[in-house]
């Protein structure tokens, strides 16, 4: 359990996805503002795929579960422990990194 859980969001001109991994018992959830994602631990529907439109401000937060915490890589800027990205017209790709505090 000494390995952390890591998802990755891939921004487009049009969708987004979201790609989690798990290693040894990573574990947490990812939604994002506007709506549309929510992928991960206790989303009731998984939607690991959402649509946005080009130049959209979408801030993507992680919640990670207790013994766990949570990181992000290659944000816009981040803020409040949420990811800020805005899309355009390349892919870009989000990490969200859930590793044991043990």
């Amino acid at each position: 359990m000494d390995r952390g859980r890591s998802i990755t969001a891939t921004f487009s001109t049009g969708p987004i996805h979201v790609n989690i991994t798990s290693t040894y018992g990573g574990n947490g959830r990812v939604t994002s503002s506007p709506g549309g994602v929510c992928c991960g631990s206790g989303c009731v529907v998984q939607r690991c795929d959402a649509n946005f439109l080009p130049g959209t401000n979408v801030v993507l937060t992680q919640t990670a579960t207790a013994g766990f915490f949570a990181s992000w890589d290659y944000c816009t800027s981040q803020s409040g422990g949420n990811c800020n990205v805005t899309t355009g017209t390349f892919t870009r790709t989000i990490n969200a990194n859930f590793s044991n505090l043990f």
